[in-house]
């Protein structure tokens, strides 16, 4: 299974980036459909006699003709034609009424198109009322906010000689105001500028359908590995940020959809896209890469992008304004924080696949941010592509394609790490079985074979205490205490008979090929949980190429047990080496612990039977020296200069053509 996700994982990205590439420019030609060139006004006129139409899309910058803290009609506003100011409805006054008036090449119908309003708008083209997009008022109790994309065909009206196109738009936006759509960026074409909405709008619609299926998948991932949140996490990302493209693409499809969805909670949910992306995309890059950001940077981020979040949910419009505002500086820094802290990972650990495709991905949405950001803002200074809207759109979309790669290679990993777990746990299970087993036919021998000594032993160690009772030491007391000591004595002989007929039972299976790395990575599972109840750790060095060596393997994996046990009864919260390399004809192999050592007056006997440091039984270092020595190998103890203690042990290297003569 193993070579089968590493296979995958391998592939994954061969496959996948250029797909992703392949559709993240297929919706770049479908979202940048609508192409325009600037045109500014002049004193609030816009002269587009020269412009051609037939080719190109014309888009209103400028400045606009301004009624302050009024709304009005276009005959009102006619009519109060003194207090007009050139300039910008946001910056004068919470509501206003704004005039824009065109100058058209001649007398052919002209499609008209805005992807929002302000806030609430009312619209006059040519001093008919058009549309209302929410309610504008002078009050902001009395204002029914809303947002919709706008578009309209109309025929300009001859007005002494000219073709003239005049717009009354009636606006209010009493909070957000830092964030105002101009009240003169419309789009403008012919005929054919139908054509390019209608695709853009399909293609937005491909990119909802694109987010809600990669919610699904990675939501059923998550069900069936629930160990995994990181594929919740990132589930819950697609969908919010598919709630938010709904709500403020160029198609307006929940405006479409849900028509009766008020203009505020539209609102919400773009802006509290934001803090609630930021959460989750910190939980997975927390998870996807360990150790580069501080736990409490983690916390940090979530509790503040929480209060953005309660703030945008609840807060009356005017406060949401400067709380995008405080939301963009502080994610700003978070950013710089967040790459300063990569650059300085990079240098100590490599990165996996999956790692490098999440990190390109972001990369690439933070162009497109920057990119969109000054095409708007800056347009003197143009990045790649020159030309087409909706940039930050595509790439957002590239980095949710390459964060669900990233996810994937790393749910593969998890999975990968259960089986090992099942596979560990089961071998420690196996263990316990055998050694549970071996312990049960020891007791019923000892049992069995000690209970004629022990009652020899007995009877006469009652008549010796009566004798002496009685003051009748005489030979026969003699006799029954030398009897009692002969007894011991053969007891004593009979225990060490049973453990290296133990051993025996098992040394006509030491000749089996053994890989070295196989009964490490087992003794290690085994010991595992002693381990970790010390919090110590375990290290394994493995010289490369290391040679099989012939041996039992269920018996060396209990010589591995005993003595990291006997290691981890003197540690805690330290390390414990485990090295194997070839030595000669054999393998030499090392457990060494950074504990208190062995005591001089011990490590001659170390290995002798009853011979213990502490209050054990003294059998665990005799049982590995007789097991060792059944093998036809060796087995020593020293300390080392730090401190700790040094057990190492040979065996011999399984010779194949050996075994077959």
């Amino acid at each position: 299974m193993n070579k089968k996700a590493d296979k995958i994982k391998t592939l994954l990205p061969i496959i996948v980036l250029p797909l992703v590439l392949l559709v993240c420019i297929s919706l770049w030609v479908g979202l940048a459909a609508e192409r325009y060139s600037y045109v500014y006004s002049d004193n609030g006129i816009w002269d587009l006699r020269g412009f051609d139409f037939a080719n190109d899309n014309a888009r209103l910058m400028g400045s606009v003709e301004v009624i302050p803290c009024a709304l009005l009609t276009p005959s009102e506003f006619a009519e109060r034609y003194g207090e007009i100011v050139i300039g910008h409805a946001h910056e004068t006054s919470d509501y206003a009424t704004t005039r824009v008036r065109l100058l058209m090449p001649k007398d052919t119908y002209y499609t008209f198109s805005r992807i929002s309003t302000d806030f609430a708008d009312r619209i006059f083209v040519n001093g008919l009322w058009l549309h209302d997009v929410g309610m504008p008022a002078d009050n902001i109790d009395d204002i029914v906010p809303n947002t919709a994309r706008v578009t309209f065909t109309v025929r300009p009206n001859y007005i002494d000689g000219y073709y003239v196109i005049e717009i009354i738009q009636q606006t209010a936006n009493m909070g957000v105001r830092g964030r105002a759509v101009y009240p003169q960026q419309w789009s403008i074409g012919g005929y054919d500028f139908f054509r390019t909405i209608l695709r853009a709008d399909f293609t937005v619609n491909i990119v909802l359908g694109m987010y809600i299926a990669l919610a699904l998948c990675f939501l059923l991932l998550f069900i069936l590995l629930k160990s995994y949140r990181s594929n919740l996490y990132f589930a819950l990302f697609c969908l919010m940020w598919f709630l938010r493209t709904g709500v403020t693409s160029s198609a307006r499809v929940f405006a479409v959809l849900v028509p009766w969805l008020p203009g505020m909670p539209s609102m919400r949910i773009e802006f509290v896209a934001m803090p609630v992306a930021a959460i989750l995309i910190m939980l997975i890059v927390y998870d996807l890469f360990p150790r580069v950001l501080h736990k409490y940077f983690l916390r940090g981020v979530i509790a503040v992008s929480a209060v953005f979040a309660v703030v945008i949910l609840f807060a009356n419009p005017f406060v949401i304004g400067f709380t995008i505002l405080m939301c963009q500086v502080f994610y700003f820094l978070c950013i710089v924080y967040t790459f300063a802290k990569f650059a300085i990972a990079l240098r100590k650990q490599k990165l996996d696949n999956g790692q490098i495709i999440f990190l390109l991905g972001a990369l690439l949405f933070l162009y497109g941010a920057v990119r969109d950001f000054t095409y708007y803002s800056f347009p003197q200074f143009p990045l790649p592509p020159f030309a087409g809207t909706n940039f930050t759109q595509v790439t957002m979309l590239a980095f949710a394609f390459c964060q669900a790669t990233a996810m994937f290679i790393a749910t593969i990993k998890k999975v990968e790490k259960a089986e090992d777990e099942r596979l560990r746990l089961a071998a420690e299970n196996a263990a316990l079985d055998i050694l549970f087993r071996s312990k049960t036919e020891f007791l019923e021998k000892v049992s069995h074979e000690m209970r004629t000594p022990l009652m020899v032993m007995g009877g006469y160690a009652q008549t010796t205490a009566r004798h002496i009772d009685q003051n009748k030491l005489s030979d026969k007391t003699r006799f029954y205490l030398q009897t009692i000591f002969l007894e011991s004595q053969r007891l004593s002989d009979l225990v060490t008979e049973m453990l290296k007929t133990s051993i025996a039972q098992c040394s006509h299976k030491t000749d089996m090929q053994t890989a070295v790395a196989d009964i490490i990575n087992k003794a290690a599972a085994m010991c595992q949980p002693i381990l970790d109840m010390n919090k110590n750790r375990l290290v394994i060095d493995i010289e490369i190429d290391c040679p099989d060596v012939k041996a039992n393997p269920d018996m060396i994996i209990q010589i591995f047990f005993n003595l990291v046990g006997n290691a981890n009864r003197y540690m805690k919260s330290n390390t414990i080496h485990i090295s194997a390399k070839r030595e000669g004809a054999t393998v030499l192999f090392a457990v060494r612990d950074n504990g208190k050592g062995i005591s001089p007056e011990l490590l001659p006997i170390i290995f002798e039977r009853g011979i213990s440091g502490d209050d054990g039984t003294g059998l665990g270092l005799h049982i590995c020296k007789e097991t060792v020595e059944a093998h036809g190998g060796l087995i020593y103890a020293e300390n080392t200069e730090s401190g700790g203690a040094i057990i190492s042990f040979t065996l011999p290297i399984y010779n194949e053509a050996e075994e077959n003569t």
